[in-house]
């Protein structure tokens, strides 16, 4: 049967209305294979619990004492604000903000007029230059806020630079458009707004929003975390592009409650020498990650765990010197540790199946699984170490989760990585409920793709120990 007989028969068969699709499969001969549900049995992770957050002060134990840490003074009188003249209304709304918020996150604030400059120009230069001549008259300024628009949004690039890198003063951008879309809505929406740039100040200045409640089984384990992460874009010189640049960034917790940082970053070319370039980057970090820590607690930490994202299997055999550089200076340090791939991009989609009774009727739904869901079995590879966790719970959409594959290590605790990786997505800074990464990891991709996209140089050293990039 040549194809134009058979595409008359085909019609035929369309215009048949009491025809069914078991018809036209037969006459073209397909075969379907029925899929019968296959449930996979979950877990839930229990969700951590936080220190009390009504102190202005967070008290937790200091090998020197207690050391009050938590709710910084978030800006006293030693501060600026730099804003375009068309935002004069904003600036005043800003501040009612500022100070509306404050006492419900018990957080210090204080004002005065001269903490206020309006810009009249958009030329980037103006703008350093009135920070680097406030920046020496007032000798303990450690804060700068810059409030630009839409037309001045190109500053973006330039004041990050000049804050991270040039000078080394910590610095937070806010949008004249993003505060509009605020007060549109209600006034809940807007305080909501406000806060979150207090919480994430608090957290640039070395504040803390809360801290994890560690349990005992974490009292010996004397664990550094570490996140590994890399951001790609072409760079541009002059207005000609010049080569693909790679920002690689590393972030290294420094006590016990996971919530002090060390970070640090390069930015190359994405070349032949990259590979060799992070192996020796990584292998230094990890050795200067451990005198911090040493420094922090007065001892010796016992395990690294360092997640590593934007590997894939098929590209373990190019990471293979790279982790033969880490159990070197794993070995030299007397620490032992995991290296554990991870990967938010996966197919794999979990559901949680229903029977709901409404109105007295029985009605089947799938939806998202709920927070702390944890897959070890039936769907992974029993010869390695791997698992799938979905932290977040997503009201809108499918919901996709976390794989980990703990690809190398020694540690003797596995009972440990699966509890922090899924309790450390909780403390990201910059978000108040869990993200997909644990936050080390979620840190390092912040700080690489603005060392890739923006700033394309290295942190200035006074913020090396500081959340700055947030």
């Amino acid at each position: 049967m040549n194809n134009d007989e058979k595409g008359e028969n085909l019609n035929t068969i369309y215009d048949d209305v009491n025809n069914t699709s078991k018809k036209k499969m037969e006459y073209y001969g397909i075969e379907i294979s029925k899929l019968e549900k296959k449930p996979i049995k979950p877990y839930y992770v229990c969700q951590p619990s936080f220190n009390n957050k009504q102190k202005d002060y967070l008290e937790v134990r200091d090998v020197n004492g207690v050391l009050p840490v938590g709710r910084e003074e978030v800006m006293g009188s030693d501060w600026i604000c730099l804003y375009t003249a068309q935002a004069e209304q904003i600036s005043f709304e800003l501040l009612n903000g500022f100070i509306r918020c404050c006492k419900g996150y018990h957080l210090k604030f204080k004002n005065n007029d001269s903490n206020w400059i309006p810009m009249q120009s958009h030329n980037i230069r103006d703008w350093t230059n009135i920070v680097e001549k406030e920046l020496k008259r007032r000798n303990n300024c450690k804060f700068v806020i810059f409030l630009i628009n839409n037309k001045t949004d190109k500053l973006y690039g330039p004041l990050k630079k000049h804050s991270l890198c040039t000078k080394g003063y910590v610095s937070q951008v806010i949008k004249y458009e993003s505060i509009m879309r605020a007060i549109k809505q209600r006034r809940g929406r807007l305080d909501s707004y406000f806060s979150k740039i207090l919480l994430q100040i608090n957290n640039k200045l070395g504040g803390f929003n809360y801290f994890l409640d560690i349990d005992k089984s974490f009292d010996k384990t004397n664990i550094i975390l570490i996140g590994v992460d890399s951001s790609h874009t072409w760079g541009r010189k002059k207005g000609k592009y010049n080569g693909k640049k790679t920002g690689v960034a590393m972030v290294a917790t420094k006590d016990k409650n996971f919530s002090k940082f060390f970070s640090k970053e390069e930015i190359s070319n994405y070349d032949k020498h990259y590979s060799s370039a992070t192996r020796r980057n990584i292998a230094a970090f990890i050795e200067e990650a451990f005198e911090k820590y040493e420094k922090e607690n007065k001892e010796t930490p016992k395990n690294i765990i360092i997640y590593r994202q934007g590997i894939a299997h098929n590209q373990l055999k190019k990471i293979e010197l790279e982790v033969l550089k880490i159990q070197e200076i794993c070995r030299k340090l007397k620490v032992q540790y995991y290296y554990v791939i991870v990967n938010t991009r996966s197919t794999i989609k979990f559901f949680e199946y229903n029977i709901m009774n409404q109105k007295g009727s029985r009605t089947q739904n799938y939806k998202n699984p709920e927070q702390g869901l944890i897959v070890l079995d039936q769907i992974t590879n029993l010869n390695r170490f791997e698992f799938f966790i979905q932290p977040q719970l997503v009201n809108i959409g499918s919901a996709t989760p976390t794989y980990f594959h703990v690809a190398y290590g020694d540690m003797e605790i596995p009972e440990i990585l699966i509890k922090l990786t899924y309790w450390t997505t909780y403390i990201y800074p910059n978000w108040q409920n869990a993200v997909r990464i644990p936050h080390v990891l979620k840190m390092a991709e912040k700080l690489s793709s603005m060392t890739a996209k923006f700033t394309q140089s290295s942190l200035n050293e006074e913020l090396s120990d500081k959340q700055s990039f947030l």
